[in-house]
């Protein structure tokens, strides 16, 4: 239950902060137990960045754990405050970062290099913005290319998966059944019709993003193998 109540036809309730509208779980809108899980689940994605800061830049495992939960805090503050943003890794940078990062001794160096690409993208992604460029660039890139990069990544990562030392060849028949019930249960109009009609399924479908938690050890391997490679 929320503190404060929504009234019929009105804007959920919030805190005025200047130009933002601050909202708080338990205070102005409930709790919902399926996105509770799922952010308790999916959080421990964003641990495997403790791996990377330990072992390819060098830090102490209590640094990047606070680094880590830091990073976490951050992504919630545009949804906080009313911002209609969805925070969250560039994955696609992260392998980059690794064998950038493995020209430099892990270490002070490590930390400075890596820091100084934070930089950088940060002032890239500021211009874009202020400038309007970011919009204008994404609107000229066709759709097939805006497409195919994303569902390039999405066979990278599969077949990292399928190639020579992968884990198909050694728990082929749960990461076979589990991807076809995860393509399913997310895309299927036939299953949206079913479930409407049975409260088990429809309680499933509820924890929509959570079948798709089976691909995210996909991306995992892959850094962890990019990190075997320049480790």
């Amino acid at each position: 239950m929320a503190l404060y109540k929504r009234k019929p036809g009105k804007e959920q309730p919030y805190w005025p902060i200047g130009n933002y509208k601050m909202r708080l779980p338990l205070i102005h809108y409930r709790l919902e137990t399926p996105e509770f899980i799922q952010g308790l689940v999916i959080f421990t994605i964003g641990l495997s960045l403790i791996e990377i800061m330990t072992s390819v830049v060098g830090m102490s495992y209590g640094a990047a754990l606070t680094i880590t939960i830091f990073t976490h805090f951050l992504m919630l503050l545009p949804s906080t405050l009313g911002v209609p943003f969805v925070s969250g890794f560039i994955t696609p940078l992260i392998l980059i970062l690794i064998v950038f990062l493995s020209n430099f001794e892990p270490g002070t160096e490590a930390i400075k290099a890596l820091i100084a690409v934070q930089i950088t993208v940060a002032v890239i992604f500021l211009l874009l913005g202020i400038t309007g460029l970011g919009k204008r660039f994404i609107l000229s890139l066709p759709n097939s290319l805006k497409g195919g990069i994303l569902i390039g990544a999405g066979i990278g990562a599969i077949m990292t998966e399928i190639q020579s030392g992968g884990r198909l060849a050694e728990t082929p028949i749960s990461l076979i059944i589990g991807g076809i019930l995860c393509i399913y249960i997310m895309f299927s109009n036939s299953f949206k019709k079913i479930y409407a009609k049975i409260p088990f399924l429809k309680f499933i479908a509820n924890y929509g993003i959570m079948p798709a938690i089976m691909r995210y050890p996909v991306k995992i391997s892959v850094i962890d193998r990019a990190i075997g490679r320049n480790g």
